[in-house]
């Protein structure tokens, strides 16, 4: 503990910051440095208010000590789930595969570095006010659960990230074919807006279905979700394989393969050397397969060249 914070929680805090900057950084370097830019920001925004309806609505809550706030929620969390998402869209540029494409290939690799997250940040707790915290803490209702997170959580990372990467996508093509400059500055802002029109119904009805109060419904319909949701990403990835680009590491090196790396390295140094038992198992499964994906991709995209 620092001043009452735990260690390890302002390490989290300090590597958010860190690598959000090293997104921004890539993104003023880009071929469209302020479009880009808005695109990260504003899935803080549009990150922020979703993970407020979850609160709200009772499935979760955020421990409150913490140095930096945005509302209910911590700012790191969000900073983390954007440079996931922005590290999926940058590799996705060189995938060659439909555009549609976008919303199921950042969904699975968030979901993916989200399976290796959640294990260790919710289960390393401690004592606060007499109440025992995690960086985030699950209202369950039926067991058993994904190491202590409900099914419909990872869905929900997919569908966030996705189905922004799909928004900004499109915002992207319609600033292309109209070439003005108030499309390039509104439509990062309008796809974190409009992310809420087609997530929260979403979320409502496929990744945490309202019309029921059967855990055991529930429980399944969650997980065949979750389930089904992976393999069609895969699936796609799979499809599409010989159709990549060689890519320019030296300038989305960082972005594409450290960003996640350093991560998962958090995940694994903090799972294995505070005995958080329950992180043990999914943070060595879904590390070596993220890292192993990302590897494939580099020696491929090597290879090509």
């Amino acid at each position: 503990m620092l001043n009452n914070y735990p260690i390890t929680w302002i390490i989290m805090e300090v590597m958010s910051v860190i690598l959000f900057l090293v997104c921004m950084i890539h993104a003023l370097k880009s071929k469209r440095p302020l479009q880009q830019l808005f695109e990260l920001c504003c899935f803080v925004l549009a990150a922020g208010i979703f993970e407020h309806f979850g609160v709200l609505t009772g499935n979760y809550w955020y421990s409150q000590e913490r140095f930096m706030m945005f509302g209910l929620l911590p700012l790191s969390v969000l900073l983390i789930e954007a440079v996931t998402m922005y590290s999926a869209m940058v590799l996705f540029d060189y995938l060659n595969m439909p555009k549609w494409c976008i919303i199921w290939f950042v969904g699975l690799l968030s979901m993916v570095q989200d399976m290796s997250i959640d294990p260790v940040y919710v289960h390393d707790t401690y004592e606060f006010n007499g109440i025992v915290q995690g960086h985030w803490n699950w209202k369950i209702y039926y067991e058993p659960t994904f190491f202590g997170i409900p099914f419909f959580n990872f869905s929900s990372w997919f569908y966030m990230t996705g189905l922004y990467a799909g928004l900004i996508a499109w915002g992207r093509h319609i600033y292309a074919t109209k070439k003005k400059e108030w499309i390039g500055t509104a439509y990062p802002f309008l796809s974190a807006v409009c992310l809420l029109i087609p997530l929260i119904p979403t979320a409502l009805l496929l990744v945490k279905p309202i019309y029921s109060n059967n855990s055991t419904f529930l429980f399944w319909y969650e997980l065949i979700a979750m389930i089904l949701n992976f393999a069609f990403g895969a699936a796609l990835i799979v499809k599409h394989w010989q159709k990549m680009s060689p890519i320019d590491c030296k300038k989305d090196g960082v972005v594409i393969f450290a960003v996640p790396a350093i991560l998962h390295l958090y995940d694994i140094v903090v799972g294995f050397g505070f005995g958080i038992r329950q992180s043990y198992i999914p943070v060595v499964i879904f590390t070596l397969l993220h890292l192993g994906y990302l590897y494939a991709v580099y020696r491929k995209s090597q290879k090509t060249v």
